[in-house]
């Protein structure tokens, strides 16, 4: 098995914390291994812990069902730098975007100032970062934070594969 087909070792999150994951590069983070496995980031150990997925979709319904109009969700897909990014940073940082749901996608790598992004991403109520591996990026987690693993095809797999890079979904 290849160093980038194995995944994460039983108990990684555990062992530590995320001010400790984000000292090392995105290429350190990605040859720990595949995500396989939900997560949620608990502020008194400064560590992700599992989560069962019932309990991650319910955190998700809890917080999106709380928002007082749709916009204060974002979806974003898209690594590309631009005024989405910025506009999302900004909305972030004004407290205008509450929850930000991050798909496949290094967010902080898209955004031309990866602090401002940091800062707007730690103001959201909840952050959500669907990966198949780790990057620095899911390290910056708002109050409340979530790791999805995406499920990726194998050959002995019916999962399907599905990319989700270079769009951004705004519910309005």
């Amino acid at each position: 098995m290849s160093e980038l087909q194995h995944s994460l070792p039983p108990g990684f999150f555990t062992r530590h914390t995320a001010t400790a994951l984000m000292a090392q590069s995105d290429c350190q983070l990605a040859l720990h291994g595949r995500l396989t496995a939900p997560v949620v980031y608990d502020c008194a150990s400064d560590k992700y812990l599992p989560i069962c997925w019932a309990d991650a979709f319910k955190m998700i319904a809890n917080q999106l069902n709380a928002l007082d109009r749709p916009g204060q969700a974002v979806f974003h897909t898209g690594g590309r730098i631009g005024s989405e990014v910025t506009a999302t940073i900004q909305g972030m940082l004004a407290g205008d975007v509450r929850v930000f749901i991050g798909l496949g996608d290094n967010f902080i790598a898209a955004a031309g100032n990866a602090e401002q992004a940091r800062q707007g991403l730690a103001q959201c109520d909840l952050t959500v970062h669907v990966a198949t591996r780790l990057a620095r990026a899911h390290l910056a987690h708002g109050r409340n934070a979530l790791i999805l693993p995406l499920p990726q095809a194998t050959p002995t797999s019916s999962k399907l594969f599905f990319d989700v890079r270079d769009s951004q979904i705004v519910v309005d």
